[in-house]
């Protein structure tokens, strides 16, 4: 399936995800979406995806994270995973909150690249904000790379 195709799937597949997670009459407040590789080290650093600002009317909001994912390690050096968190900004760039999606995991080594989702649950109040994807992997000795990104912001 050529990258193109990958993508627009995940955006799809992204979308899906944040209205099934959402109650029924869920409403999508921003999205965006990135296309290419970006390689992970063990610090957390944005992936480059996050919404454009948004203006959230108070109460449940969900956010949905979708990309490509691998990581490898050698087995003599243990395992790795690929972790995401997502955090909710003020239009400052100051954190309002931070999601923990499935405990971070995104994936982990010795598994094929694939695509997939995790979606962060919270509360606000009233205002505009924006959410920003972050990641890491947790093996000094492992390489990984995530791609064809996208968030997807539902209230």
């Amino acid at each position: 399936m050529n990258i193109k195709k990958h993508w627009l799937k995940s955006l799809a597949m992204a979308a899906a995800v944040a209205m099934a997670s959402a109650n029924a009459s869920a409403e999508i407040l921003a999205w965006n979406a990135l296309n290419g590789q970006i390689s992970l080290g063990i610090v957390p650093l944005p992936f480059g995806v996050k919404t454009p600002t948004f203006k959230h009317p108070g109460g449940t909001l969900a956010a949905v994270y979708t990309a490509e994912c691998f990581a490898r390690v050698e087995p003599q050096y243990g395992s790795a995973g690929v972790f995401v968190f997502m955090e909710v900004q003020d239009t400052a760039g100051n954190l309002v909150k931070t999601l923990y999606p499935n405990n971070g995991t995104l994936c982990s080594s010795g598994a094929p690249m694939a695509t997939h989702s995790t979606t962060g649950v919270t509360n606000l109040p009233p205002g505009t904000y924006q959410v920003v994807a972050r990641g890491w992997h947790s093996n000094d000795r492992a390489s990984a790379w995530t791609g064809a990104h996208s968030i997807v912001v539902s209230h």
